[in-house]
């Protein structure tokens, strides 16, 4: 998982073990202001990146607040639940 403020990045281990590569979800990005952040996980790590952002909105110093948390959480939980109507879709047809 990563997230990428303007000219700072950060890295929180993405992916599984050393070497392997790690299978992507796709990136959420919030703009405000001057401020870009980009955030990505591991397909199946989107609990841990919410728990981040969370923490990263409670960070002092730092111009991302709970409200831009709440809409980076929307995002990735709306691509959560649009993955799973395709599942429950895709099975309903197979008989």
């Amino acid at each position: 998982m990563s997230a990428d403020a303007g000219e700072q990045g950060k890295q929180d281990g993405a992916g599984g073990a050393e070497g392997a590569p790690a299978v992507l979800a796709e990136a959420v990005t919030l703009v405000k202001g001057r401020h870009r952040w980009t955030f990505v996980c591991g397909k199946g790590d989107e609990q841990r990146l919410l728990t981040y952002v969370a923490g990263l909105a409670g960070r002092e110093g730092v111009p991302f607040d709970l409200f831009d948390a709440a809409l980076v959480s929307h995002q990735i939980t709306g691509r959560l639940h649009s993955g799973l109507n395709r599942v429950d879709e895709g099975e309903g047809t197979a008989h």
